[in-house]
Formats: structure tokens, sequence, C-alpha cells
């Protein structure tokens, strides 16, 4: 009978350990309801790129009250095919684990992928990099589509096959950000990063 239970036990565990593996969200704001700045831990202000497309971008992000029992919500505006973005700020990076993206989505259209990011040359390395001082050089497979209706989307960073080509590219990365594009008005709700431990995620070998 206490074999019994243990067995039990033991199975329980294994379950509840593979449904939590992903459970500690590594974003400061996922729901846009810090009291003090909504976009606390987020970033809508490409100024610094000198891109002439997005030099207004900080215009067309903000946090609004919504309907349907949610209560605020990022809006991303955008009319036109140039689109609007925005992202988290930029989140370590470790081999060894594998990383997911959950966001709730409502909009005509969406691309959403992990971007993966190093240090620029001649930046000292510090604990709280701004994009302005990394370089992009990874974007993951994205997610694509429109949802007329609120949507979770979810994606993974690396994918479930690592091809030597991602391999090169995966093993220079330090940081990750979560990126939207959309180019028609959408809203954001509810998003989360989250990682765990897997051996089989190797770069360097």
């Amino acid at each position: 009978m206490i074999k019994q239970w243990a067995k039990i036990i033991l199975v329980s565990s294994c379950l509840f350990t593979s449904s939590t593996a992903f459970a500690e969200n590594m974003l400061k704001n996922g729901s846009f309801d810090d009291p003090e700045n909504p976009l606390a831990g987020w970033v809508s202000d490409y100024a610094f790129t000198k891109n002439n497309q997005y030099m207004d971008n900080v215009k067309k992000v903000s946090v609004v009250a919504t309907e349907q029992g949610r209560s605020l919500v990022a809006r991303i505006e955008s009319m036109t095919d140039a689109g609007a973005k925005l992202e988290t700020e930029p989140i370590p990076f470790e081999e060894g684990y594998r990383y997911a993206g959950s966001l709730d989505f409502k909009g005509p259209d969406y691309r959403i992928y992990f971007a993966g990011y190093k240090w620029k040359p001649g930046v000292k390395p510090h604990d709280n990099p701004t994009l302005a001082e990394l370089r992009q050089v990874y974007k993951s497979h994205a997610a694509t589509g429109n949802a007329p209706g609120w949507k979770k989307v979810n994606l993974e960073i690396p994918g479930t096959e690592i091809t030597k080509g991602a391999m090169a590219y995966l093993k220079q990365i330090e940081y990750i950000t979560l990126f939207v594009y959309v180019t028609r008005t959408s809203y954001i709700d509810e998003v989360s990063v989250t990682r765990k431990r897997d051996p089989s995620v190797k770069f360097n070998e």
C-alpha cells in the first residue's frame, strides 16, 4: 500500500513539474498595470535607430482601458504598411534553457517573434542593457495571422529542431526580446516570457 501511494505521489509530482515548467514570468509588466508607468519594461521609442520609418513610433503606442473584462491593454496604432512595433526590454538568454512567449492579441494582423541581440562592439557589458547598446543578430520563426477577437499567441526559442545554420546565430545571442509588429491598429495583453531548463539546448558542440 505504501509503495502504491509513493508511486501516485511521484506521478503527481512529475505532472505538476511538467505543467509548471514555464511558470515564472520574466517580464516586469506583462499586463501593463504598473501604477507609475504602464509601459514599464517595454520599448516603444526607436529614435535611437535614426530610422525615419520609426522616429514617431513612440506616439503610436499607448495603454488604454477596454471592455470584455480587461482593465488595461497596450494599443499599437497603425493604418499603413509601414507599421508600428513594440518589444520587451532585453531579457538574458542562456544556453541550456528553452524560452516561451505568450500573449493575448486582438487585431487585423500580427507578426510576433523573438529577436536575439548581442552587445555592440565597444560597449562594456552590464546588467541593464538598452536596445541602443545591442545589435540584433537573430529573429526566431514568426507567429503570424489575424485575430478579430482576442486570441492567445504562443511561440518558443529555440524551436524544436536547431539547424546548424540557426545554431551559428543562436550561440551569439546574449539577450532576447519578444517583438510585436503590426500594420493595422491592434491590442495586446497578458504577455509572458518564461523559461525551463532543457539540456538538449546546446549551441557550442
